[in-house]
């Protein structure tokens, strides 16, 4: 029998480094500027990596302190400014863990989060200190670090548009009728694409390449479509209808 393969953390970690979709990237209110990373789709990579070496994950909120009884607290509610500024603000401390198939904690980052109360909602500001906080867990395990690095913004920058510009170049090689289009030249014009844009770049991310796939198999459904429409004999309003010889009609009578 064939002893299975450990886990170990550092094969988790160099699949939850990899880059992160633009699309996942959170934009400011103001300019062309990066956040960070939306929480969905850090969960979604998280999960995914993880399912694949059959392990899981969890948090677990530390206490921020005791009440008279003992008990742990889990928040704290913070007043900070002064005067017509004094806003009041949650705080919170989680530890994220990555789980192996046997459930032993394969590794652990603590981070504390913050937020400052939403819509008079405890729920919903312990909410947004939680997400604060996971976020920056998640950086410290490698997943969308590009954010905890402070270089987002440098990222967004440089390959924003690359997908785009993919996406262009295949618009305009199926807008050339007179070339027949295949699968294997699609992926063929990708290839030589991608190697002129990106040279090699880890900048690719996983998502980038599903959409761009989807992209062309939707255009090749195009191309041959059209292509069908083109074939098909005419015959409007009987057109092309062979005429008959109305001699030929009356000698048969």
């Amino acid at each position: 029998m064939t002893q299975e393969k450990k886990v170990q953390f550092k094969d988790i970690y160099q699949e939850l480094r990899e880059n992160i979709s633009v699309d996942a990237m959170q934009k400011k209110d103001f300019g062309d500027r990066a956040e960070g990373f939306k929480i969905g789709y850090l969960i979604e990579r998280l999960n995914d990596v993880v399912a694949n070496h059959g392990c899981s994950w969890e948090v677990t909120m530390l206490p921020m302190g005791h009440d008279e009884q003992g008990n742990p607290i889990v928040y704290r509610l913070i007043e900070l400014g002064a005067g017509d500024r004094k806003k009041t603000t949650a705080a919170i401390n989680l530890q994220l863990s990555i789980l192996g198939p046997d459930g032993t904690i394969l590794a652990k980052r603590t981070s504390f989060g913050g937020c400052q109360v939403l819509n008079n909602s405890l729920g919903d500001t312990l909410k947004g200190a939680q997400t604060d906080a996971l976020k920056k867990a998640m950086g410290q395990l490698g997943l969308g670090n590009a954010a905890y690095k402070g270089v987002l913004d440098e990222h967004l920058q440089e390959f924003k548009y690359r997908r785009y510009e993919i996406m262009d170049k295949i618009e305009k090689f199926f807008s050339k009728s007179e070339i027949k289009i295949t699968k294997e030249k699609g992926m063929k014009l990708i290839s030589k694409i991608s190697r002129k844009h990106y040279n090699g770049s880890e900048d690719v991310s996983y998502e980038d390449w599903l959409k761009i796939e989807a992209f062309l198999n939707e255009k090749l459904k195009e191309k041959k479509k059209t292509k069908k429409v083109k074939d098909e004999p005419k015959n409007t309003d009987g057109e092309d209808t062979p005429k008959t010889d109305k001699k030929q009609v009356d000698n048969k009578e």
